[in-house]
């Protein structure tokens, strides 16, 4: 159970690796503690994400971003005038799908913001 007792309103939370999974519930509970939530995919928008994948992208704001392409990185921060938490939940999985392909192993060990 996620404790919703922590008031983040006002508050500014970005977490990569959003758009799906474990990082997306984490990303709802935020936005349930009132929080601004922008989350990270590597599909071009949030339209290419479905409630069966387990995407839930409902009053969050989505950013496209190859974790591993550090001109995105760059990008992606210059978006925000405040942040106040930034939670990495980023997993890599290998689908044949195109905006896997460019991405290698090592590129998970770079630091995101």
């Amino acid at each position: 159970m996620i404790d919703t007792s922590i008031d983040f309103t006002g508050k500014t939370v970005c977490i990569i690796g959003g758009s799906s999974g474990i990082g997306n519930a984490t990303a709802q509970a935020f936005r349930g503690c009132g929080a601004e939530v922008h989350v990270t995919g590597t599909r071009a928008s949030e339209a290419d994400y479905a409630a069966d994948e387990g995407s839930d992208l409902e009053g969050l704001t989505f950013h496209q971003l190859n974790a591993g392409d550090d001109a995105a990185i760059i990008a992606l921060r210059q978006k925000f005038t405040r942040l106040d938490a930034l939670v990495c939940s980023q997993g890599m999985v290998m689908y044949k799908r195109a905006e896997g392909q460019s991405q290698q192993p090592d590129d998970l060990c770079r630091a995101i913001l």
